[in-house]
């Protein structure tokens, strides 16, 4: 595009190529600072997968977001993690997540040594006010060997990853 006013002058500076208009800003809020699961007992699992985490697109582009996990224990802590107990440490593989409501058989499991994305394909947010959204679904399984009660813990790591620009 080259400008020309109405006394049919134009300017010395035009761009003759496509040039970038907006570099990509990936970013994004997770809105869910727990996964809740609720009360289980050992050999009970989440089936269908109830417990959802949410994720805002806060950038200007569309994403999904990857995910890695660790086992969960009562004892655990960032520094001190979850002993190798068959009694007392839920492994991370016994959470599963999916992008619906699905059986606990059929969603992926969790694993603390491969980021796993998810296919959440939250569009690009076109306003400040109200941010695009959307949900993982989670469930866990107890395994029936657990026999120490109380609180689990553990923790999941979050990545935002760009979508695809067909669901933008």
């Amino acid at each position: 595009v080259q400008a020309i006013d109405d006394d049919n002058a134009t300017g010395s500076l035009y761009e003759s190529t496509v040039g970038v208009e907006v570099r990509s800003f990936l970013a994004f809020a997770l809105n869910t600072l727990t996964i809740p699961y609720g009360a289980l007992e050992p050999g009970q699992q989440n089936d269908p997968l109830v417990a959802t985490t949410t994720v805002s697109a806060t950038g200007n582009v569309g994403l999904d977001k990857s995910v890695e996990g660790e086992s969960m224990c009562t004892s655990y802590t960032s520094s001190t993690l979850c002993p190798n107990s068959s009694t007392s440490t839920i492994p991370e593989s016994e959470q599963r997540f999916a992008t619906g409501t699905v059986t606990y058989a059929s969603a992926v499991a969790l694993s603390s040594s491969t980021v796993q994305q998810i296919e959440v394909n939250v569009p690009k947010s076109t306003s400040t006010s109200t941010q695009a959204t959307n949900n993982a679904y989670w469930g866990i399984r107890v395994p029936a060997s657990v026999t120490f009660a109380g609180d689990y813990y553990g923790q999941n790591t979050f990545y935002a990853v760009q979508g695809e620009s067909a669901f933008w």
